[in-house]
């Protein structure tokens, strides 16, 4: 069992439509699992979910909402997982995404933060072996002129077991 935050961001119709449709070509396994997401902290697999949804809540009490824009794709190699994902990045929100991502991994949660990976905030569209493809499929997305703004109101701390998705609870940020 692994605990997440995640934050479903909400979307006009037509933009959650065009990266549904997107994932479900590209990232078909993960589009079955989970909806459209940023994940601001990622598996966690020795806490408490009592602890865990306690540091969350007292994170994410006063953090504000996020408002976005995803303008560029970008694709990402993962060696070890001998994979490459293709990433929906926002230039608009993204330091507000940085900084509340920082600061879940605080307290408790300090010692989970992988400092070897730089944290990209991301909406994942694709995954591939093939990391020539993924590139392909990030230049074909920023051709595209992607412009699509989205706001983060609230974030659901989830538990991951045996692939599927359960929020446990959903913490609503303050406009």
């Amino acid at each position: 069992m692994s605990l997440l935050l995640l934050a479903y961001p909400r979307l006009a119709k037509a933009d959650h439509e065009w990266i549904q449709r997107l994932r479900a070509r590209h990232n078909p396994e993960h589009f079955k699992l989970v909806g459209p997401h940023f994940t601001l902290v990622f598996p966690v697999d020795d806490m408490a979910v009592d602890r865990f949804t306690a540091h969350a809540g007292a994170c994410l009490k006063d953090a504000p909402q996020i408002r976005f824009v995803l303008r560029r794709a970008m694709a990402v190699n993962d060696p070890p997982h001998r994979e490459s994902h293709v990433f929906l990045v926002p230039d608009e929100g993204h330091e507000a995404l940085v900084a509340l991502h920082r600061r879940l991994y605080t307290g408790p949660l300090a010692g989970a933060l992988r400092s070897d990976i730089a944290f990209t905030p991301h909406i994942t569209v694709g995954n591939s072996t093939d990391h020539p493809a993924a590139a392909a499929l990030a230049r074909e997305i920023d051709a595209a002129g992607m412009n699509i703004p989205g706001i983060i109101d609230a974030v659901n701390a989830v538990r991951l077991q045996r692939r599927k998705v359960e929020t446990l609870e959903r913490f609503r940020l303050p406009p």
